[in-house]
């Protein structure tokens, strides 16, 4: 976590504004520490290598959206690291964007002995596009890519289009709305025709600029259609959506991204994005985590995607709750209010809003109220605290057997220096077959 800004592209850096200020302190600039991630976030490749392997499906890695891979602030020991955790997942493709392409030079070697790299830079407009693209090219790889994100000036990808398999294209969004420097429909159109002539598959992320009605109206979409295209071998499962669920993702989308990042409207929307027919609309955006997808979509860090969502479902459960004749239940105004509530087994929560609530009257709502009388319903049931677990709960065998053999491989690694190291690994070995 931690960049140095480098060019135009980088002025609204959303990673240095919300992720990593806010959240974790790092501070941005040449000669500022960098940050490691945690080591439940460098373990989570493993996990998804298994599923990989049982699904049969590619899922694609983008790192890292919190810092720039070959920034020469990184310590080496570092990418080290990360080359070797690439290495142990050949079934997952590894998206390694940077803005720093003649930096990446030095890891040719590394990179083109790992097929599973796809490699890419970021180019917002023709200066940088030009300086940069040269330097992509002199590494190997079965994928290169350039990301114009933000789109800040029209591009001409002339005779490199045949050297490039996939060109990513979107507009600045920023977290108040307002900033965002404006794309214009020209810039993205001239690219996307270029694509279509030399057939490289080309990716249309959004809008950039202010939020006004016509960004609204135009939503995702370039000249009337989405384009979500994607190199070979990854499937394009946006485009097996039918159509009625394709209009159902666009207006929940819209809905989320009209809304505050506490508003209950967005928080409505993102459940049901999250929840309806098991997770579809989200992961026909070909991402396998929902987190992935709040992030890539609207900025959300992973803790805010869950809660909002989570938040969302209770107030749709308050909707849909039976009351007296004529009683009209009060409703939370944000997603804060709901935060205590979700400290209830989830079975108790509406009963407690019945119970505690429905006599405040709307304006006696607030955080603090809704706290205390979460507190005061819990003595009087002797509820315990329940502890906050993510939405995202494991359901089906697969997925405990995933669990259960990472946390294998994890401890295997473990005890070969320890004392009756023989014995336990007799055991461990026959757990495995159990497993198998």
């Amino acid at each position: 976590m931690g960049c140095t800004k480098v060019s135009e592209g980088c002025t609204n850096c959303y990673a240095e504004a919300s992720e990593c200020l806010r959240l974790h302190k790092v501070e941005w600039g040449k000669g500022k520490p960098r940050k490691r991630t945690s080591k439940a976030a460098w373990n989570e490749p493993l996990k998804w290598e298994i599923e990989a392997k049982e699904t049969g499906k590619t899922s694609l890695v983008f790192c890292a959206s919190l810092a720039d891979v070959f920034d020469e602030e990184v310590e080496d020991g570092w990418r080290d690291d990360l080359f070797a955790l690439i290495r142990s997942c050949p079934s997952l493709r590894w998206l390694l964007l940077t803005k720093r392409p003649k930096s990446m030079l030095r890891y040719k070697k590394q990179i083109e002995e790992l097929p599973q790299i796809w490699i890419g830079t970021t180019a917002e407009n023709q200066k940088r596009f030009d300086e940069r693209v040269p330097d992509l090219l002199k590494i190997k790889s079965p994928v290169r890519f350039v990301s114009m994100e933000p789109l800040l000036g029209p591009v001409v990808v002339g005779k490199f289009i045949k050297d490039l398999q996939w060109i990513i294209v979107g507009g600045e969004s920023t977290a108040d709305g307002k900033s965002a420097r404006p794309m214009k429909s020209a810039w993205a159109t001239h690219i996307r025709d270029e694509c279509v002539k030399a057939k490289v598959p080309f990716f249309f992320k959004q809008w950039g600029g202010p939020s006004n009605p016509e960004k609204k109206a135009r939503g995702k979409q370039l000249d009337g259609r989405r384009w979500t295209e994607y190199p070979a071998g990854i499937s394009q499962s946006a485009s097996q959506l039918i159509k009625t669920d394709q209009d159902l993702l666009k207006k929940l989308e819209q809905e989320v991204t009209d809304g505050v990042k506490a508003s209950i409207t967005a928080a409505k929307a993102l459940h049901r994005i999250y929840a309806y027919k098991d997770g579809l609309l989200w992961k026909s955006q070909n991402f396998s985590k929902f987190q992935e997808y709040c992030l890539v979509t609207w900025k959300y860090a992973s803790a805010h995607s869950y809660r909002l969502a989570e938040a969302g479902g209770f107030v749709l459960e308050l909707e849909n709750a039976d009351y007296p004749k004529g009683e009209k239940m009060p409703l939370p105004k944000n997603e804060a209010q709901i935060r205590p509530v979700l400290e209830l087994p989830k079975e108790r929560r509406v009963e407690f809003w019945k119970e505690k609530i429905i006599d405040l009257g709307p304006d006696q709502i607030t955080t603090k109220t809704v706290s205390n009388a979460v507190d005061e319903f819990r003595s009087e049931n002797k509820i315990p605290k329940v502890k906050r677990v993510k939405v995202a709960m494991v359901k089906t065998p697969a997925e405990l057997k995933t669990r259960a053999v990472l946390a294998l491989s994890r401890f295997t690694s473990t005890v070969k220096d320890l004392p009756n190291a023989v014995k336990i690994q007799s055991l461990l070995k026959k757990v495995d077959k159990l497993l198998k």
